[in-house]
């Protein structure tokens, strides 16, 4: 097995229970607009969404931190959610990187 993939691997193990054990925030937005026109009433949902981040001290200056956001039709029961923003973030000293 390569070393490298050890090591990465064993790094992530370790870092997952830190993650883990952060704080995670909730948040979300509710929007419904009511239509009317002619004698037509409808429910249209404005981009309701919810979503959870997260970030974590690691020491010496490294942080991980992240969000999972998803958007939901409140009008027809929030069937059929949609990702709209998800990612994880590594920063320190050396600069920061994104996926």
């Amino acid at each position: 097995m390569n070393k490298k993939l050890l090591a990465a691997a064993v790094a992530s193990a370790v870092a997952v229970p830190g993650f883990v054990a952060a704080d995670v925030n909730t948040y979300g937005t509710l929007y419904i607009r009511t239509t009317v026109q002619d004698s037509d009433i409808a429910m249209v949902d404005g981009a309701t969404r919810f979503g959870f981040n997260s970030s974590k001290d690691m020491g010496n200056g490294n942080t991980v931190s992240g969000e999972i956001e998803v958007g939901l039709d409140a009008t027809n029961g929030g069937s059929n959610p949609v990702t709209r923003d998800s990612w994880i973030k590594f920063a320190g000293d050396w600069g920061s990187a994104s996926v």
